[in-house]
C-alpha cells in the first residue's frame, strides 16, 4: 500500500466516494474529508487528507460550497494543505474559489481533480472553469505547479520551491488522470 511503501507525510485525496456511514481507517493517519454528495443513491466526488500521526497538524474549520478539506501541517515551517474536488458538471463562479482561498493561511498548497481544461496546462483549449482558474491564479499570485503534462498514467515526482519556506517540498502524484 501506499502508505508503507512510500511512507508519506501527507495524502490529498480527490474523488473518494466516501460516504459518512463508511469512514476509512488508515493506521497511523489521521483522516480528515468531506463525504461524497449524494445524487439518486449514488455518491459523487468526495476529498480527503491524510496524515501521519506523528507529524503535527491541525485542521482547518472551511465554510465554502466547494468539495474541500484543509489541514495545517507543522513540517520545518507551517504550510496549508487543502484537498479540493470541482465536479464537471457544477457551476462555479470567482468568488467560490476566493472564499476559500481566503480561508487557507499562507503558504498553501492546493492539491484536486480541477475537471478543467486550460493552455496554461497544455490542452487545446480552455473551459469556463478554466477560464475562473486562470483568473484566480493571476489575481491571488498563486502558482500553478505543472512540467506540461496534462495527463498522468504512471508515478510522477517533482521538487518544488515554495516561496518563505526556505526548504524543497518532494512531491509524488500517482495516477492522476487530469492536471492540475
Amino acid at each position: 500500500m501506499l502508505t508503507s511503501e512510500l511512507d508519506p507525510i501527507a495524502i490529498s485525496l480527490q474523488e473518494t466516494f466516501q460516504r459518512v456511514e463508511k469512514l476509512p481507517n488508515f493506521p497511523n493517519y489521521s483522516y480528515y474529508g468531506v463525504p461524497a454528495q449524494e445524487a439518486n443513491g449514488t455518491a459523487h466526488g468526495g476529498v480527503a487528507i491524510l496524515i501521519k500521526n506523528s507529524t503535527p497538524h491541525k485542521q482547518i474549520q472551511l465554510n465554502t460550497s466547494l468539495q474541500a478539506v484543509a489541514v495545517h501541517i507543522t513540517l520545518h515551517k507551517t504550510v496549508t494543505v487543502c484537498s479540493l474536488y470541482l465536479s464537471p458538471s457544477s457551476k462555479y463562479s470567482n468568488a467560490d474559489f476566493e472564499d476559500l482561498i481566503d480561508q487557507l493561511p499562507p503558504p498553501v498548497l492546493i492539491l484536486g481533480d480541477f475537471n478543467t481544461h486550460s493552455s496554461l496546462w497544455d490542452c487545446t483549449k480552455t473551459g469556463i472553469c478554466g477560464k475562473l482558474i486562470e483568473d484566480l491564479l493571476l489575481e491571488q499570485n498563486l502558482s500553478l505547479l505543472n512540467d506540461g503534462s496534462h495527463r498522468v498514467e504512471a508515478w510522477r515526482s517533482f521538487t518544488v520551491r515554495l516561496p518563505r519556506l526556505r526548504q524543497s517540498t518532494s512531491v509524488t502524484t500517482l495516477s492522476s488522470s487530469v492536471w492540475p
